[in-house]
C-alpha cells in the first residue's frame, strides 16, 4: 500500500512539473523562450503548441485519475485501521477516536482550502 501511494505522487509530481511547458501564467512566455531556444519556424510553434496542449490534458486527466485513486487507497487505509483498533478499544474509546480522525480531516480540508488559489489566480 506505501509502494503503491509513493508511486501515485511520484507520477503526480513529475505530471505537474511537465506541465510547465505547455501552459504559461504569463501569456505564453515560456512558449516564447522554447521557440526561441530550439529556434522553431512558425509552422512548427503551431504543430509545438498543439502537441503540448494535447500532452497537457493528458496529464490533467492523469492526475485526476491518480487522485481519485490516491484518495480511495487513503480511505482503505483509514477502513484497515478502525477494523484493527475496534478490538483493541472500547466503544466509546473508538468513537472518540473517529471523532478526533473526522475534526484533523476537517482542518486538513480547510488549510487545503485556504492555500489553493482561485480559478482566476490559476489562469
Amino acid at each position: 500500500m506505501k509502494k503503491t501511494v509513493i508511486t501515485l505522487l511520484s507520477v503526480l509530481t513529475l505530471s505537474m512539473a511537465g506541465g510547465a511547458w505547455a501552459r504559461s501564467p504569463h501569456g505564453g512566455a515560456r512558449l516564447e523562450r522554447l521557440t526561441e531556444a530550439l529556434q522553431l519556424e512558425p509552422q512548427q510553434v503551431q504543430q509545438v503548441t498543439q502537441v503540448l496542449q494535447e500532452q497537457r490534458d493528458k496529464r490533467e486527466t492523469l492526475r485526476d485519475t491518480l487522485h481519485e485513486q490516491m484518495r480511495a487507497d487513503m480511505q482503505a487505509v483509514h477502513q484497515e485501521t478502525v477494523e484493527r483498533l475496534r478490538p483493541i478499544l472500547s466503544a466509546e474509546q473508538l468513537q472518540k477516536f473517529l471523532q478526533l480522525s473526522e475534526a484533523r480531516r476537517a482542518r486538513h480540508h480547510e488549510r487545503r482550502e485556504f492555500k489553493r488559489p482561485s480559478p482566476a489566480e490559476q489562469q
